[in-house]
């Protein structure tokens, strides 16, 4: 017996020791089991308490040793359970000692094999449980979604603290979880949404939490997932940096990441094109970044021909995926975060007498003094780029999409043959609908010459109409309004009967001059 207790008590002096300094998420306070400097035992208890500090998880306590209260009085037996001896007959004190957490789990799991199945006792998180005296191996077996679980530990009821036995011991956890995030960036802010035109490009930050695991674990999972839709190109320029805890950045190498993009079916597309939604897959290296507090990966995106107009949005999606459980390979994934691109479209009818279509009127739409395209739309709704003027087809239809906030002047430079053509531009001013963070919502205000403009939705797309009439014989002075019409054509007769009165005045005094 005597033999027995000093080996005993060597072995759980050591492993409770090493347990406690390697195991990365879970260590008792100061843990002492018996040996010849422990204090003498005073109490009678035959039981004690073990509170695990880890809210919404579930443990299994495989008892490995029991403790009693030697017939010395003063002193502690610790006494190998037949659990222990039933796994595995050939494993010797000195092993026990050593083993890591990866050694801990696969002698639970000979445990499990040849052992009852009421070989453990179960325990909740966060909550006080009453368990005989004993020396415990802890295994975490559920947690909450997201959570890294715990590596296997060990743990003594009773323990030394403070010089003195203490019953009721409580496992602080280092609690490991891992969150994403997405921001645009843009005038030297970090957004949510932002507002551009088509061929603006877009920068994007996403940024990832490192978890923690214990020391020497491998076979760790660690990849951001990043879709974007249909409207957004990738140029394919990123970079990636690990943040330490006060926020300072260090670029990592290329060699620590592998990125992937698939476009539809295709696996690790090469060469990518317009109009598909783009997935990128940036797949880390653990090892290489385990000592940043979160990976920061930078690219950019240029918004396409094929950007959604208005209130919909060009989405941008990312995920997180990590290991959670390193014992079975368990992973979890986060859910998406989403940021936005907006833009708005502007689409110009150009009709005739008796509101008649009006085809090949020539416009230019300006931002100051850069030109906007326009576009044409074939087979499929898919949008083309108009090369040169653009002119109104046979609809006396004309399109001009992906069109940031701000002030735009449309100027008809050549009329249909017999028509006149406006007399000054058309001001259009678009106006994004902005949350308290000074971001766009999507929705915007559009007006031209100051009346408030309606949608149509043509070619699967969302435009705000201009209406700009044309009349025969006649330059107008605006955009074409009736009363404008009118005012025009009596100033017409009126100059007309000016002229016809003067000349018979003149016819006249020709004749009383004879």
């Amino acid at each position: 017996m005597k033999t027995m207790k000093k080996l005993a008590a060597l072995l759980l002096s050591v492993v409770m020791t090493r347990a406690m300094a390697v195991t990365t998420f879970a260590a008792t306070t100061n843990p002492q089991p018996a040996n010849d400097a422990t204090p003498n035992v005073t109490s009678d208890a035959t039981t004690g308490t073990i509170t695990i500090d880890k809210e919404g998880s579930t443990y299994n306590l495989y008892k490995l040793f029991a403790i009693s209260r030697s017939t010395e009085y003063d002193k502690y037996d610790y006494t190998a359970t037949d659990l222990l001896k039933n796994a595995d007959a050939s494993v010797t004190a000195e092993q026990v000692r050593d083993y890591t957490a990866a050694e801990l789990q696969a002698l639970i799991a000979k445990i499990d094999t040849k052992a009852a199945a009421a070989s453990y006792t179960g325990v909740k998180g966060n909550t006080k449980t009453t368990v005989d005296l004993g020396y415990y191996l802890v295994e975490e077996v559920s947690t909450t979604a997201g959570h890294v679980e715990s590596a296997s530990f060990l743990v003594t009821v009773p323990e030394v603290v403070d010089g003195a036995w203490n019953y009721d011991i409580e496992v602080k956890t280092k609690e490991s979880t891992a969150n994403v995030d997405k921001v645009i960036l843009k005038n030297d802010k970090e957004n949510k949404a932002s507002s551009e035109d088509i061929g603006d490009t877009v920068s994007y930050k996403l940024s990832g939490d490192v978890p923690v695991y214990e020391e020497g674990t491998t076979g760790l999972t660690y990849y951001m997932t990043d879709t974007l839709s249909k409207g957004l190109t990738f140029q394919n320029d990123i970079v990636v940096k690990g943040a330490a805890e006060d926020g300072t950045e260090t670029v990592i190498a290329a060699s620590s990441y592998t990125v992937t993009t698939k476009q539809g079916s295709n696996e690790d597309n090469a060469t990518l094109v317009d109009g598909q939604e783009t997935t990128i897959t940036i797949n880390f290296t653990y090892a290489d970044i385990k000592n940043y507090k979160k990976v920061n990966v930078y690219y950019s995106a240029e918004l396409n021909r094929y950007a959604v107009l208005g209130n919909a949005g060009n989405p941008n999606e990312v995920n997180l995926t990590y290991t959670t459980n390193p014992a079975n390979g368990e992973t979890h994934t986060t859910d998406d975060v989403e940021v936005k691109t907006y833009t708005w479209g502007i689409a110009v009818n150009k009709t005739g007498d008796n509101n008649a279509k009006l085809a090949g009127a020539t416009f230019t739409l300006k931002k100051g003094e850069a030109t906007v395209a326009s576009y044409t739309y074939g087979e499929g709704n898919v949008p083309t780029v108009t090369e040169g003027d653009a002119v109104t087809d046979a609809q006396g239809r004309l399109y001009f999409p992906g069109l940031d906030e701000g002030t735009y002047t449309l100027t008809e430079t050549a009329a249909p043959a017999g028509y006149s053509k406006l007399a000054k531009p058309i001001t259009i001013v678009i106006t994004a609908e902005k949350n308290t963070k000074g971001e766009p919502t999507g929705t915007a205000a559009v007006t031209a010459d100051g009346k408030t403009l309606t949608t149509v939705t043509e070619h699967e797309y969302t435009f705000f109409e201009v209406g700009v009439l044309n009349t025969k014989g006649f330059t107008l002075p605006g955009t074409g309004g009736i009363g404008t019409t009118i005012f025009t054509v009596a100033g017409i007769v009126l100059i007309a009967a000016a002229a016809l009165m003067f000349a018979v005045y003149l016819r006249k005094s020709r004749k009383s001059a004879r």
